[in-house]
Parts: structure tokens; sequence; C-alpha cells
């Protein structure tokens, strides 16, 4: 009799430790997906950053008087960003900036929706670029030669 008992413990120790085992690997296949998905969304991040900042460098290799919304709204996205971002977007924004230097203010941004559909917070670079001034000639010449 005594073993009928011990034997029905077992059965139940087996159940809830099946139950447990069940639990932790269901909970670690979630936090998995969870890994994974948060993977692709700063892979997807560093690609729109590497992107932005491309589009900037082009920018800023321009002359100031270049760097206008004409110019830049012609502009479109790589095709490796395009592949890597869902619905990418770009958007680009020149303004001119009051002050004593004249200057104008470039953003850059890139927007894109996750697969599920919702939109990731956007990319987003500024810059200023100046006109660049060519030293006169004066400043240029060499200095003469002063004698004792």
């Amino acid at each position: 009799m005594n073993m009928n008992r011990r034997g029905g413990a077992i059965l139940v120790e087996a159940l809830v430790a099946t139950a447990l085992l069940g639990t932790a690997l269901t909970i670690t296949a979630q936090l998995s997906g969870l890994a994974r998905a948060q993977h692709r969304s700063a892979e997807r991040r560093a690609a729109a950053i590497a992107e932005a900042a491309n589009l900037m460098e082009r920018a800023a290799a321009l002359p100031a008087d270049q760097v206008t919304d004409e110019t830049l709204a012609a502009w479109k996205l790589s095709s490796t960003a395009v592949a890597a971002l869902p619905e990418a977007r770009l958007a680009v924004d020149v303004r001119d900036e009051p002050g004593d230097l004249p200057a104008r203010c470039l953003s850059i941004e890139i927007r894109w929706r996750q697969r599920a559909g919702n939109e990731e917070a956007p990319v987003r670079l500024t810059t200023w670029v100046y006109p660049t001034t060519k030293p006169s000639t004066e400043e240029t010449s060499a200095p003469e030669e002063v004698t004792p």
C-alpha cells in the first residue's frame, strides 16, 4: 500500500516538473522573439542613420548657394536604405537663418514603418551651411622681406 502512494506522488511530481518546464520554455521563446524584434529595429535605425549621414555629407559638399529645397527635393534614398527600411520616406528642409552671418539650416529626416505597420521614431540630422569666403589677394600674397 505504501508503494502505491509513492507511485502517485512520483506521478504528481512528474506532472509539476513538466508544467514548470513548459512554462520556462514558453517564456524563453517569447523573450527570444522580443530580442530578435529589437535587433531588427536596431539594424533599421542604424541603416537610417547611415543613410542620413551620407545625404548630409553630399549636401555639405555642395556650394552654399546650391543648398536649396529645389536642389535637394530631387534626392532619393539609396536602394540599400529602401530595402532595409519598410515604406521609407525622405524629407529635406532648407531654411535661411537670420543673424549676422548668412547661414542655411539643413534638416534631413528619414521615416519608416515597422513590419507590423506602426511608424518608428524618425531619424533627423540638422546642420548649418555657411557660404565660404575666398581670401583677398592681400592675404594670399607673400609677406615682404624686412631688412634690418
